[in-house]
């Protein structure tokens, strides 16, 4: 395999272009260099701040430049995957979401030195205006490389300076510690890596492809990587880690899954808008539910293009699914990011332990001394299609469910209108039930009606980056997303291992973050507005559990 060329690929964004072989020395760690230019983030002035920072970030751009033995692939986002080759094993790395994942210890230098390279690209590649100033310096080592064949010290010190300085007041402006997050790089992190490649959102642009000898993207990969493939993907369909949900959410933005039927005048009101995905953090049941029903619909409108209707258009292409998760998690916002991605209107239906049959076949009502009919959301959207929601759906009593919907969600696909006119599902007709877990009033779900939705999606609690990810997208600054988030989990690990009460754990989730982060946005301080919020939650439940967890988690902890 030839491993003489680096690429950082980005879709154009970055290349740094290697040279011949040379044994010009570039600067090392603690050398003594003078007349280098410093980074403008220097808080002082003194003799000793026009030393520049000298990093070992020049050990991994020596063995790019120079030894000629890293591969690194980026996306638009700024994660990498990079690969460094030694006479007798290539180490995978993959930096991720402000985490660095890695065989190596971050202690081990191979492995710190590989994380710094990493960080630098991804940095350089999102085009971050607060990293302009090493992005400059960069491009000038880069640049020297390439006239020179090698790097004058000058220039690698400003760029290790440069870097230090701008990630360190990032890092602080984020609230985060210096440290970096290392994680594993195991079977996981791979197919993560591995769907990126597959799906594109990690890939090459053809003069890259030729610089390589590599005819198609195939043998670029086989020619520049060892733990990574690639394989042609035939489809929309991608599955994997968030990477490639990210890249999944870019289709659903330019329609590539909106479902190509005339909705009525009200019905196009109800559908909602592409821009509400700005700000949705995708996961897997979005993601699911998109392909489902995009696969099924498009089999229907087929059908009802050469004049088939009703039962006959639907046949076995329809959707009826579950969402479980606990309170929080964002089970109906999902739904509703599906209406935005499939373009088709939304009808939301709750449930409670009084709800009756009329609220799905509608009812008769005295108005203005007559009788007339009222429909309701179910009825509407069973009878001229959209997407229903029925919310918290084993809250409602599993007998009058069964009454009124054992045979309207599957074959014959009847429901009794108004209690006596039997109507048929709407072939463009989507159900998602949702329902919270471990929730009181909760009940166990007619399994009668359960099996007639085979496609149950469970919604776990967000991993750390994307809760975090949530939280940021609701327009608040990362210092205080991270300063909640630290509480959050603080309260949750004292409920979990102080107080041993998981029933008490559900009591506090991402809206209460949202929540306290609103309340901070007034101006109101942290210790406020957790209080107004997590262990306002918590006195619901058990007032005396509410003020230990307030005094000895609140009060204490450093935010």
């Amino acid at each position: 395999m030839n491993y003489n060329q680096l690429l950082f690929t980005c879709k154009n964004t970055l290349r740094v272009t290697v040279c011949e072989h040379t044994e010009e020395p570039v600067v090392h760690p603690n050398t003594e260099v003078t007349g280098a230019a410093v980074s403008s983030r220097r808080g002082s002035a003194g003799a000793t701040a026009r030393s520049p920072k000298i990093s070992s970030l020049f050990h991994p751009l020596e063995r790019a430049l120079i030894k000629k033995d890293m591969a690194v692939l980026a996306t638009v986002d700024g994660s990498i995957y990079c690969e460094a080759f030694t006479k007798t094993e290539v180490e995978s790395f993959l930096y991720h979401e402000n985490t660095f994942y890695s065989k190596r210890a971050l202690e081990d230098p191979y492995g710190s030195e590989a994380c710094l390279l990493c960080m630098l690209i991804s940095k350089v590649i999102q085009k971050t205006a607060h990293y302009a100033e090493t992005a400059a310096y960069l491009n000038v080592v880069s640049n020297q490389f390439s006239t020179l064949g090698y790097v004058p010290q000058t220039d690698m010190a400003a760029l290790c300076d440069c870097f230090y300085y701008d990630l360190k007041d990032d890092l602080s402006t984020a609230g985060m510690s210096s440290d970096i997050v290392v994680k594993p790089f195991d079977s996981a992190t791979k197919d993560l890596v591995q769907q990126s490649i597959r799906s594109t959102a990690m890939t090459a642009p053809r003069e890259y492809l030729e610089a390589a000898g590599a005819e198609d993207f195939a043998r670029f990969i086989s020619n520049m990587f060892s733990n990574v493939t690639f394989e042609e993907f035939k489809g929309k369909s991608s599955t994997g880690g968030s990477l490639v949900r990210s890249s999944f959410l870019e289709e659903c933005k330019k329609g590539t899954y909106e479902i190509g039927y005339e909705w009525n005048a009200e019905q196009m009101k109800r559908i909602r808008d592409v821009s509400f995905l700005d700000e949705f953090i995708p996961n897997e049941a979005f993601e699911t539910l998109v392909e489902l029903a995009n696969y099924d619909l498009n089999e229907v409108i087929d059908r009802i293009n050469i004049g088939k209707s009703g039962v006959e258009a639907i046949k076995d292409n329809f959707l009826n699914a579950i969402i479980v998760g606990k309170p929080g998690t964002g089970k109906t916002t999902t739904a509703e990011a599906v209406s935005a991605a499939l373009g088709m209107p939304i009808y939301t239906v709750k449930n409670s332990k009084n709800t009756e049959e009329d609220t799905y076949e509608g009812m008769t009502k005295v108005v203005s001394g007559s009788f007339a009919f009222r429909s309701t959301s179910f009825l509407e959207a069973y009878e001229y299609g959209g997407i229903i929601v029925l919310e918290e759906f084993n809250l409602a009593d599993p007998g009058v469910m069964q009454g009124a919907l054992g045979q309207a969600i599957e074959y014959p696909f009847i429901l009794t209108k108004d209690g006596y006119q039997e109507i048929r599902r709407h072939p463009m007709c989507v159900i998602i039930s949702t329902m919270n877990t471990g929730t009181q009033g909760a009940r166990e779900p007619n399994e009668a009606l359960t099996s007639r939705a085979p496609i149950t999606l469970v919604m776990e609690d967000p991993d750390d980056d994307e809760f975090l990810a949530i939280l940021e997208s609701k327009g608040n600054d990362k210092k205080s997303c991270h300063a909640v988030f630290k509480a959050y989990k603080a309260i949750i690990r004292y409920l979990t291992d102080v107080a041993g009460s998981e029933e008490m754990v559900m009591q506090v989730t991402l809206r209460h973050c949202i929540g306290a982060l609103k309340l901070m946005r007034i101006g109101k301080p942290i210790k406020v507005a957790l209080n107004s919020t997590m262990i306002g939650s918590l006195a619901i439940k058990d007032l005396a559990l509410s003020r230990e967890v307030r005094e000895a988690v609140v009060e204490t902890i450093k935010l």
